[in-house]
């Protein structure tokens, strides 16, 4: 009997995890067409085809929502703030290896953010929270970097001690003001760039690599290998 009561909580336990991210990946895909604004919880229900209650259940409010599915896309499904883990493992007396480190930490971010296996609606998404400036959303996708924010200057002070603070600072910004003109510039880039279509993953190798080198030569660290071509 104690059997089978906890079978049938953990299979109400897993539709219930079914059920909501099966809302959040309609909530992503309608707030990156159509904004906060412009999207309705009811927009939602019917497009997920669950009930306003069953949202409010699970989400408690749109913001609520709004704010879950930020968490969801970028962490869950795009995984964006472990592609520097690589960085924080590598020898920094080892500076080939740094150099190489730092260069694929940065060609994983970009193929996960435009390559042929990124998450659908996931920059559409991110470009929302950056165009509209809610302040709890811009909240909520600084907290899905944080570990990564925290740990990048002591990173930089490793790899070059005599590094100040202020330094480690401005360096953590110019990769990050490299990484989000590539991500979210995508048509300036192309237009610039005299690019038809969409990125290619050999273009983003070439970005990955240039921006490796660029970051590297302040931290002392020799260039990166280029990537293989075929």
């Amino acid at each position: 009997m104690a059997d089978d009561l906890s079978s049938t909580q953990d299979s109400r336990l897993a539709q219930g995890q079914e059920t909501r991210h099966h809302i959040l990946r309609v909530a992503g895909q309608l707030f990156a067409d159509q904004g906060f604004d412009g999207t309705g919880l009811r927009d939602i229900g019917a497009a997920a085809d669950v009930g306003l209650s069953n949202i409010l259940y699970h989400f408690k409010s749109k913001e609520g929502l709004y704010l879950a599915t930020i968490e969801h896309f970028t962490l869950e499904l795009g995984r964006l703030n472990q592609h520097f883990a690589l960085l924080f493992v590598v020898d920094p007396k080892d500076r080939p290896a740094m150099a190489d480190a730092f260069h694929q930490s940065i060609r994983s971010f970009l193929h996960a953010c435009h390559g042929p296996d990124s998450v659908c609606n996931l920059l559409g998404l991110y470009l929302r929270v950056l165009a509209e400036g809610n302040e709890a959303a811009l909240e909520m996708l600084l907290r899905c970097f944080a570990d990564v924010q925290a740990a990048l200057p002591p990173f930089f002070k490793r790899v070059k001690p005599d590094m100040s603070d202020h330094e480690a600072a401005f360096m953590q910004q110019l990769l990050w003001s490299l990484l989000q003109y590539t991500v979210v510039s995508k048509r300036l880039v192309l237009y610039d760039m005299k690019l038809t279509g969409d990125y290619t993953p050999e273009y983003l190798d070439a970005v990955a690599w240039h921006i490796a080198y660029y970051c590297c030569l302040p931290l002392g660290l020799p260039a990166p290998r280029r990537p293989v071509e075929n």
